[in-house]
């Protein structure tokens, strides 16, 4: 009983730490789109930033 519940706190942490990544990675998505309309930064930082968002969201599906 007690292995069960040591089992649903870590996926309930799992799950959150996921959130927090997925919403920091949301982030930094918005700060690299703002810097890349001023002109300090590239589409390629974009294009990773969104590519590090999309796994972000696969992986906390993957939790579920």
């Amino acid at each position: 009983m007690a292995n069960a519940a040591l089992t649903v706190q870590s996926s309930l942490e799992a799950v959150q730490a996921s959130k927090k990544a997925r919403e920091l990675s949301k982030d930094k998505l918005d700060a690299m789109q703002s810097k890349f309309e001023v002109g300090m930064s590239t589409n390629f930082n974009v294009i990773q930033a969104q590519r590090d968002l999309a796994g972000r969201g696969t992986t906390g599906k993957l939790l579920l």
